[in-house]
């Protein structure tokens, strides 16, 4: 779905008008655009770049181009037609058409905004025509007509749009991959949206079709039951759940889907590949055949009747957008700032379309009432600068002057388990927050290593620290007052898990592979960057002081990344966290794969130092505790890469494993 335009935001790339950006993510950014050709002549369509400091990599222009490859060749009605593929300026492009319409994904936010899953109907012709759309794909040949063997390998409810006339488009072919031919096998990646991935994806193994099937029927579930059926708390206890859990049958969560749905979607979810739909053809014509058992034949008029009944307001907000957008062309030819553009934004609601309706009529006023405004805003601007603001904002670049509190600062330590400015930036909004609730200066220090950190807690060079799980432990075995007031949590989970890495196309399938290899680990004071992946290797009875030919110390979790990336290690240990962040700090996630999960780790600690009385430490606890991370910042989360969703009170116990792994690591009984 496309975002409101700024009406200076229009780039000439190339034959196109990048008229505003729809998304961006590591490896691209999507816009919105329009093509003109011959004089009356002009359409809309999607251009996706590669992103610029990727265009230099090989292995990032070949991925790109051969997910234009693939793509370019499927012409189906059910998947998104490329037009053009090129390079301008030095910048890869794929031009595809513009589809107006919705993602499923937003149809199901709103149909569980409403509690009222789609209906049974409309369901079962969204699989059926996302079947149709496989069905094309799964079949492609090349120009000497020899299978391909395509998977998508990311079918999800981001990559189907649903027009308002009722078609279901499949599009996002960025990892899909030919299975067919000398870069087919994929065995060991583990790649697209873990909850609905197959089985033999979780476990890495080489794919075909029937995965898209998998991932199908886990959608078909979502949309007849209103829920995910492997929505669970941590990655990894989603990925178990696919592997190992047996589900409720639909009917079973939902007395109004007819029991024999029951069974397509068993089918289509088994865990066994050879007792599921064998082909998308199969799996559509069985689709059909049920949908005709609820008294409806399969037709786009099922869905568009859903659509015009339900999802109007999605599809009004849409088109309005992208009005809105076209029309900035006629008032702004060129500007730069199209890399200042906002990111994706999914507009939704009557509100969102009525204000931006009022916007469109405002405009047409005339330049008067434009200047008009401008001066009442620059007024209301003026007068608002002259009035202090409490809040910092984390997503802007400056932050509101503080007041003056009285007495001395409370000093915060930090470890640098990411670039201390990362740690810096996106921790200091944390820093304003305690200060207003305590009414005292909070001041931040970012120790040069994890070990400083405790050092200066238990120094008293700092009153409070954010220390690791490992460092919590060895702060608390040197001194008992140390205080824990609470743990961080990420987007709603308690702790997360370690990674053992390695580039995607090593041939280093499981830690047994390591042996002779090079391996980086990020620091001795780091948890799942040390402590914990060592414990993992002597519990499978292999020794982390002579597996390797040599060993690497990075510095911090991202530095791990770079040099496993950069050919400097062949392996190495991150928390789960890093992956997810390597995008926003410039690094090619999508070339690293998991080799083992090391261990699940409650998160950081927030630690009160010896010298810090007792009724301060309590106030910083319900402070940190009784934060709301989006009422107070704006935002879901507390940092783009931190991602810091909130805090709960501290619980010793969750530290028992780490306590388990040092005594082992120092060869205690």
């Amino acid at each position: 779905m496309v975002g409101p335009a700024s009406a200076t935001s229009v780039v000439q790339f190339g034959r196109f008008e990048l008229l505003t950006r729809i998304a961006k993510g590591g490896m691209a950014e999507i816009f919105l655009a329009r093509q003109a050709g011959i004089p009356g002549f002009e359409r809309l369509v999607v251009v996706k770049k590669i992103l610029p400091h990727l265009a230099e990599e090989p292995e990032f222009v070949r991925m790109f181009t051969e997910e234009a490859r693939l793509a370019a060749l499927i012409s189906h009605p059910n998947v998104v037609q490329i037009f053009d593929v090129g390079c301008h300026d030095g910048e890869y492009f794929i031009a595809m058409e513009y589809i107006p319409g919705m993602t499923l994904a937003a149809m199901c936010r709103k149909a569980r905004k409403d509690e009222r899953p789609i209906s049974v109907p409309a369901a079962l012709e969204i699989v059926a025509q996302a079947c149709d759309g496989l069905d094309c794909a799964h079949q492609l040949r090349d120009m000497s007509g020899a299978p391909l063997g395509v998977v998508h390998r990311d079918i999800s409810p981001q990559n189907l749009m649903v027009t308002s006339g009722g078609i279901v488009k499949i599009v996002d072919f960025g990892i899909a991959k030919a299975t067919v031919g000398s870069r087919g096998t994929e065995v060991g990646t583990l790649k697209g949206k873990f909850p609905y991935m197959s089985p033999e994806q979780v476990r890495a193994e080489q794919l075909d079709p029937r995965s898209d099937l998998f991932s199908l029927g886990t959608l078909s579930y979502e949309l007849l039951t209103g829920r995910s059926p492997f929505d669970r708390p941590s990655e990894l206890q989603v990925l178990q759940s696919i592997v190992l859990e047996d589900l409720p049958r639909p009917s079973a969560v939902l007395s109004r889907i007819p029991p024999f749905v029951d069974a397509l979607v068993v089918r289509a979810m088994a865990k066994d590949r050879d007792k599921r739909f064998q082909t998308a053809a199969e799996m559509a014509q069985k689709t059909r055949v049920v949908l005709e058992e609820t008294g409806s034949r399969s037709s786009p008029e099922i869905l568009k009747s859903e659509i015009a009944s339900r999802f109007a307001d999605l599809i009004t907000a849409e088109r309005t957008a992208v009005e809105d957008a076209v029309s900035s062309v006629r008032t702004a030819r060129f500007t730069p700032a199209m890399h200042e553009a906002e990111t994706r934004l999914e507009p939704s609601g009557p509100a969102v379309a009525a204000r931006t309706a009022r916007r469109r009529r405002l405009a047409r006023l005339g330049g008067v009432l434009v200047v008009l405004l401008a001066l009442v805003v620059g007024v209301v601007v003026l007068i608002s600068n002259r009035r202090p603001s409490p809040r910092a904002d984390p997503r802007q670049g400056t932050s509101p002057p503080e007041p003056s509190y009285p007495g001395p600062p409370l000093r915060l330590g930090l470890v640098p388990y990411l670039t201390r400015d990362v740690v810096q930036r996106e921790l200091d909004p944390l820093r304003r927050f305690l200060g207003r609730k305590l009414e005292r200066r909070f001041q931040l220090t970012i120790g040069s290593s994890y070990e400083d950190v405790t050092r200066m807690l238990l120094g008293g060079s700092v009153d409070l620290a954010q220390l690791q799980p490992l460092q919590y432990v060895r702060a608390k075995q040197r001194d008992p007052r140390v205080r824990l007031l609470a743990t961080q949590t990420y987007e709603g989970s308690t702790s997360y898990e370690g990674y053992m890495v390695t580039r995607d196309d090593s041939h280093i399938e499981t830690p047994a592979d390591l042996a002779g290899r090079r391996f980086c680990y990020v620091e001795e004071g780091s948890t799942s960057g040390y402590l914990i992946p060592r414990t993992y290797l002597r519990r499978h009875l292999l020794d982390p002081d002579r597996l390797f030919s040599e060993t690497r110390m990075s510095g911090d979790h991202m530095n791990v990344m770079r040099d496993v990336l950069g050919g400097r290690c062949d392996a190495g240990a991150v928390y789960s966290g890093a992956l997810l962040a390597a995008r926003d700090l410039g690094l090619s996630a999508g070339r690293l794969r998991v080799i083992a999960v090391t261990g699940r780790l409650p998160y950081d600690a927030v630690c009160a130092g010896p010298g810090l009385p007792a009724a301060a430490g309590d106030r910083i606890r319900d402070a940190l505790v009784g934060l709301d991370v989006r009422r107070e910042f704006g935002t879901p989360f507390l940092g783009q890469t931190i991602r810091v969703s909130g805090f709960v009170s501290g619980d010793d116990a969750a530290f028992a494993s780490v306590r388990e792994a040092l005594a082992m690591e120092e060869g205690e009984p």
